[in-house]
């Protein structure tokens, strides 16, 4: 169960039309479901507990060259390959972002 100021963050998120999540409290279940973000939306905070659903990590794709030296950074791995220039070293390593 969140705090009253967790909730209205949540809320505030949900106004904002971010993707909110519910789960129920007393379930088993670990799995977080969609909430329909409209306004008649009913809030029930004595049987599910809701978040801002978590952004996906970003995911870059970089060559990297001799001495250490890194490229510029590609949206997919195809695109740091085609880019590659002839001193590579290693092509399109994939660096995923650690949201903390």
């Amino acid at each position: 169960m969140k705090t009253t100021a967790e909730m209205i963050e949540v809320m505030e998120a949900f106004e904002r039309g971010e993707e909110i999540q519910a789960r129920e409290i007393f379930s088993e279940s670990e799995d977080w479901l969609a909430v329909i973000n409209q306004p008649s939306y009913k809030w029930n905070l004595e049987r599910y507990d809701y978040r801002i659903k978590p952004r996906e990590p970003r995911v870059i794709w970089v060559n990297e060259y001799e001495k250490g030296i890194a490229g510029a950074a590609h949206m997919t791995m195809e695109d740091a390959v085609k880019h590659a220039g002839e001193r590579v070293v290693r092509t399109a390593v994939k660096y995923v972002e650690a949201i903390e």
